[in-house]
């Protein structure tokens, strides 16, 4: 099974600094983040799609000479090459993100194999639209949808793999078989966060979230309406690594704000450090 990404390089990748600034929001900033994703998902897609390409580790593995993989006897369609967090789901804005990945990334990567991107274009186009389709009821919470939306990932991929299947058999030189894996690798990732000195209310926002809500038109410090912080403790793990702005705030009055870098391999509890003395 191949390993996500930033997962097999660690920190270094996921939470590399922005290198360019991410679009400018268009028309009026929406009241809240996950209100304007749900209420124009094709536009919400449009624009986390953008912001996906110009990720660093995107970018980083874009640049890459040879798909991830290469080598092994099968390359696993559907499984995460990078991951990104994207912080609360209300919108389920991150099944935009993980269909954008796709988009991005699993089509350069088939490309790499040997592919002719022409038509791994029409295959992965197909998939995309079909998918955006299925995905605007989900993202507006209708009855059902997210069982609808699980059939077509289905429906979608093993179309894909099988398309993907015929046109290597008429290929003279064979590249890797792609198939559908019955898991991907998950190694699992759980961080619990402190502060120190102890007792500090934590909230985070993930570095997409916050360049999501950039893009918006809204300031990720309010976190009203860059409604994509999510609260930290010792009982609240994070969930995935990278970097992320934190906020926090103690019981005396004091508070602190910043970045941190959240790394795979670091001890199970993360402790944010306190602020900085007063000058």
């Amino acid at each position: 099974m191949r390993m996500p990404l930033c997962l097999a390089v660690g920190l270094a990748l996921c939470s590399q600094p922005a290198t360019a600034a991410p679009p400018a929001s268009v028309g009026p900033a929406p009241q809240t983040s996950t209100a304007g994703i749900r209420a124009d998902p094709a536009a919400g897609y449009a624009l986390v799609k953008r912001l996906i390409a110009g990720l660093p580790e995107v970018a980083e593995r874009l640049a890459a000479a040879e798909a991830a993989g290469t080598g092994s006897e099968v390359w696993d369609f559907g499984c995460p090459i990078v991951t990104v967090a994207a912080g609360p789901d209300a919108d389920h804005a991150g099944l935009l993100v993980d269909l954008a990945l796709m988009s991005v990334v699993a089509r350069a990567e088939i490309v790499k194999l040997g592919y002719a991107k022409v038509e791994v274009d029409r295959i992965l186009d197909g998939l995309e639209a079909k998918r955006l389709a299925a995905l605007k009821p989900v993202l507006r919470d209708a009855t059902d949808a997210d069982i609808a939306y699980s059939k077509v990932q289905r429906e979608t991929e093993k179309a894909a793999v099988a398309a993907f299947a015929k046109l290597r058999a008429g290929m003279k030189r064979k590249p890797m078989r792609i198939v559908v894996p019955e898991e991907c690798f998950d190694e699992g990732f759980s961080k619990s966060v402190v502060t120190e000195p102890p007792g500090g209310k934590v909230r985070l926002l993930a570095d997409f979230a916050e360049r999501l809500c950039r893009a918006q038109g809204l300031d990720p410090a309010d976190p009203a309406r860059c409604d994509r912080w999510t609260a930290a403790d010792a009982e609240a793990a994070v969930g995935h690594w990278g970097r992320y702005r934190y906020a926090i705030a103690w019981a005396d009055g004091r508070s602190a704000t910043g970045t941190v870098d959240i790394a795979v391999d670091q001890a199970e509890t993360v402790t944010i450090p306190p602020p900085s003395p007063p000058r």
